[in-house]
């Protein structure tokens, strides 16, 4: 947490419910936040955007009700304490009386730190031991964040922790995929043989995972990982990965349900190599190779859904994963694009 950030987590510490949360998920937040600023005499329409909430934290504002009523809001006081709306109908907007701050919180972020929060810390079936506490970073913006918290404490009570020295090599390019890791601390390197030379090909760090490709497609590793530093992982096994993971995360859909999500606003993905697109891609499909999807994180919408294909169906179905590990709204086609497809 830098500097800057001290008095905006003061703040949140006065707003409801996120004066609830722990100290390190209350951090957490902080990257999920938007401040705005406003002066006085402007106007806004108060709109928290899609899946946000909307907080006065600074200020004098004069809202304005759909039912013609008004009402003078004073920054973290009193109804103000609680996100715009939360008790009433949402304000149609508001006037500054003075300079004003006001703080968007991402919704989803913040309710599955609520969640994981108020979840009891040994509540897990078969009264299993309590696991490790998770970073709060893994559970809005890593693997976890789009699963529920009961199903995050089963998940973790599976892992099996692993402390990792420098140099050790834990995946090799050719072998079949047993486990997956998810990095708790420490950096790793995925390198890839290309013409005998080895070719660097990511660096993953902390709240990042890695193994899943080769247990999703049942296909052979196709990369070798190796520590970069000393570090801790957490490791699955492959039939707790497929039960506990894997299903929750990977959603299939058929061609003619495919068809409907994308006339619905969905978007093709195809993740095959350039020169395969070329040749039988969809018109309006994106292209970005499954060797590159993990660079592309930053540049696909969190907003727009995804069904992602390849010809047979295992790429696709790796592609999606780690989509949904980001928190994509990512289907995978079942099966792989027909021969008969029409482009």
């Amino acid at each position: 947490m830098s500097p800057d950030d001290a008095p905006v987590l003061e703040q949140l510490r006065r707003l409801l419910p996120l004066a609830s949360l722990e100290a390190g998920h209350l951090e957490e937040l902080l990257g999920h936040c938007r401040l705005q600023h406003l002066p006085r005499g402007a106007r806004s329409a108060l709109d928290p955007g899609p899946g946000g909430c909307l907080y006065l934290v600074a200020g004098e504002m004069l809202l304005a009700y759909p039912d013609g009523s008004n009402e003078v809001l004073v920054g973290s006081c009193g109804k103000a304490r609680w996100p715009l709306g939360a008790a009433a109908a949402h304000p149609g907007g508001g006037l500054a009386i003075t300079d004003l701050t006001l703080i968007r919180v991402e919704a989803p972020a913040l309710d599955q730190l609520l969640t994981w929060n108020q979840f009891p810390p040994g509540a897990v079936a078969d009264e299993q031991p309590a696991p490790r506490q998770i970073p709060p970073a893994l559970l809005t913006r890593g693997p976890f964040a789009c699963l529920p918290a009961a199903h995050i404490q089963a998940l973790l009570a599976a892992f099996q922790p692993r402390a990792v020295k420098a140099g050790e090599v834990l995946i090799r390019e050719g072998e079949e995929g047993d486990a997956y890791y998810l990095i708790e601390s420490g950096r790793v390197e995925v390198v890839r043989q290309v013409g005998g030379s080895e070719l660097p090909v990511a660096e993953l760090g902390p709240g990042q995972s890695f193994g899943e490709e080769a247990l999703v497609s049942g296909e052979r590793r196709n990369a070798s990982v190796r520590m970069k530093s000393d570090g801790r992982l957490l490791c699955l096994a492959q039939p707790e990965f497929a039960a506990l993971l894997k299903a929750p995360l990977l959603q299939a859909v058929g061609l003619e349900q495919a068809r409907q999500l994308v006339a619905q606003g969905a978007c093709w993905l195809d993740v095959r190599y350039p020169v395969e697109y070329a040749r039988d891609g969809l018109r309006g499909a994106l292209n970005i190779p499954l060797n590159e999807i993990r660079n592309a994180f930053p540049l696909l919408s969190r907003q727009r859904p995804y069904v992602v294909y390849c010809r047979a169906g295992r790429r696709s179905a790796a592609a999606a994963f780690l989509l949904a590990q980001q928190g994509f709204d990512a289907r995978w086609l079942e099966g792989g694009l027909p021969l008969d497809t029409a482009v």
